[in-house]
């Protein structure tokens, strides 16, 4: 099934914190969608960037799309603890995790001593006089400028989307890491035939036994959960051309989980993706277009390491997410120039910010997350409707972007590729 040009090109920008994989394409220059295109049948790719279908050597093959590309989770905790890290988007369908408003701030370590906020500074700029250490916020008002929908403070001291669930909109519910949810228990999912898968935070089939699932995409029972799964066992993933090993932690069939599946000695397995990539030691070895530096701590070749690396990046991605070892437009808000844009940081995009859908005109984000504060292409499946000449019908939570296909449901007869959310 094949995406139309313009999807693949807003799906090549929310890929970019997941995939190092990207050459050529521009920018949209009002802000509220990417521009380029994707080639390699895909809808993956950098940020505003056009997706080549291979870095790191390991090319989009096919029944299985498999990549040598990076990804990461967005955000990093502080030494409190606490973070409030999105979800993943994979294995479920639209109206999950709101990771586009999840994610402690980057950068900084809270415990920095003070006696007034006089002494503290982003990512940490409020001093708690109480313990005397510098801190994201103590109350709501200091989440103003954290960005990415961030704008209540927990008792952590952490800026989230959420504390409570009528802080969510779209019938979501906000989680136990402070971000909007499909649902946090079965209670939330309604027909009494669906349970909540909490891994993903969203609702699929329940089930007792393999009997219950019927086969199709999710064939499999996992019993600890009650809820159908891709699946539990190598076997169940015996149909797939080379995605044959079970991740029993995400009960997804995939390329590899360990270095062993990968065969070849020049390969390592990226157990972020579980897919084969080339191994490296220094930037040398890394030739493949949209993946010439390499990772020393992970021995892969990535898309960057540093800003250096972005430097001649098109669509005007010069900062390197260190995270997801990505070419991005943004990391933060105070990137995106215009006061009155905002960083998508699930996707390090710079979108028009915005209060309702009547500020989001033009492009490809025609729709006002109201919780984050900036437009986007979708805020549920209903906003899909008739994107991509009808074949990206599911929202992605993870940017809030329509896409083919999050699990293998939404793939009759064929299967997912989670990493670029298109059915082989």
């Amino acid at each position: 099934m094949k995406l139309t040009s313009l999807s693949k090109a807003f799906a090549a920008v929310a890929l970019a914190t997941a995939v190092g994989v990207a050459c050529g394409g521009s920018s949209n220059s009002n802000g509220s969608g990417p521009g380029g295109s994707s080639s390699g049948g895909t809808s993956g790719g950098a940020s505003s960037g056009a997706s080549s279908g291979a870095s790191g050597g390991g090319a989009d093959s096919g029944d299985d799309g498999t990549v040598s590309s990076s990804s990461g989770t967005s955000g990093s905790s502080g030494s409190s603890g606490a973070s409030s890290s999105g979800s993943s988007s994979g294995g479920g369908e639209g109206g999950g995790a709101d990771s586009s408003s999840s994610g402690s701030s980057s950068g900084g370590t809270m415990g920095v001593p003070c006696s007034d906020s006089g002494m503290c500074a982003a990512p940490t700029p409020v001093c708690d006089t109480a313990t005397s250490a510098c801190v994201e916020c103590l109350m709501d008002s200091n989440c103003t400028g954290a960005g990415g929908g961030r704008t209540h403070c927990t008792s952590a001291h952490l800026c989230v989307a959420c504390t409570m669930d009528s802080q969510c909109t779209g019938g979501r519910v906000c989680s136990s890491t402070g971000t909007c949810v499909q649902c946090t228990s079965s209670a939330n999912c309604g027909d009494a035939g669906m349970a909540c898968n909490t891994a993903t935070h969203m609702c699929v089939n329940a089930c007792a036994s393999n009997n219950d699932c019927g086969g199709g995409a999710t064939p499999a029972c996992n019993t600890s959960t009650g809820i159908c799964v891709a699946c539990t066992a190598n076997a169940d993933c015996a149909g797939h051309a080379t995605r044959k090993t079970c991740d029993t932690t995400t009960n997804q069939c995939v390329v590899c989980t360990s270095d062993a599946q990968c065969g070849d000695a020049g390969s390592t397995c990226d157990t972020t993706t579980n897919t084969c990539v080339a191994s490296c030691t220094s930037d040398t070895q890394c030739t493949m277009t949209g993946a010439r530096a390499c990772d020393t701590t992970t021995h892969r070749c990535v898309q960057c390491t540093a800003d250096t690396n972005c430097a001649a990046f098109p669509g005007g991605a010069h900062t390197c997410n260190t995270t997801t070892n990505t070419c991005v437009q943004c990391t933060s808000s105070s990137q995106c120039g215009d006061a009155g844009r905002q960083c998508n940081t699930s996707i390090g995009f710079c979108a028009n910010g915005c209060s309702s859908t009547t500020a989001c005109t033009g492009g490809f984000a025609t729709v006002c997350d109201t919780t984050a504060g900036y437009c986007v292409q979708c805020q549920d499946d209903h906003d899909c409707v008739g994107t991509g000449g009808g074949n990206t019908p599911v929202c992605n939570p993870n940017g809030y972007y329509c896409v083919q296909c999050l699990g293998d449901q939404s793939c009759p007869g064929s299967t997912c590729n989670t990493t670029f959310h298109i059915c082989n």
